[in-house]
């Protein structure tokens, strides 16, 4: 996809950086002198917007240029919002059940390194008391 104004055409052009020395003559010098010409480039202020075109939102490339002049239609902001989810049998139980702290740390020392280890028990480490480990003894769905 280029690197273009959808609406005003801006793209990226080419151009010269001279480089000088010297002092200027109004300003009492004997004048600026070239020391170097190099090529470099100019490139537009392109933002990616949503924006309504031909009647559907969709996500374009505009200057900074068209935001500012007014050329560009933002979409009406969305007030929908999803549904409150339903709970579920399994998370009613897992609700209703009284802390396992001290099973989980039990089950985590107890297990040798290299079986049965998981992200939770990376290097030996045990789990910290804030992190809950996915695989408990006796929950096995």
């Amino acid at each position: 996809m280029a690197r273009e104004c959808y609406f005003l055409g801006k793209k990226t052009t080419a151009g010269r950086s001279i480089a000088t020395r010297g002092k200027a003559k109004y300003l009492g010098g004997v004048g600026k002198k070239t020391t170097g010409i190099s090529k470099r480039k100019f490139k537009a202020n392109i933002q990616k917007v949503r924006a309504v075109v031909d009647g559907g939102v969709t996500r374009i490339r505009v200057s900074a240029k068209a935001i500012k002049m007014g050329l560009v239609v933002k979409p009406m902001k969305r007030t929908w919002t999803p549904p409150e989810p339903e709970q579920t049998e399994g998370v009613e139980r897992l609700l209703d059940l009284p802390p396992i702290r001290g099973e989980v740390e039990d089950h985590l020392r107890s297990t040798p390194i290299g079986v049965g280890r998981h992200r939770h028990q990376v290097g030996g480490m045990e789990a910290r008391s804030h992190e809950v480990p996915r695989c408990l003894p006796g929950f096995d769905d």
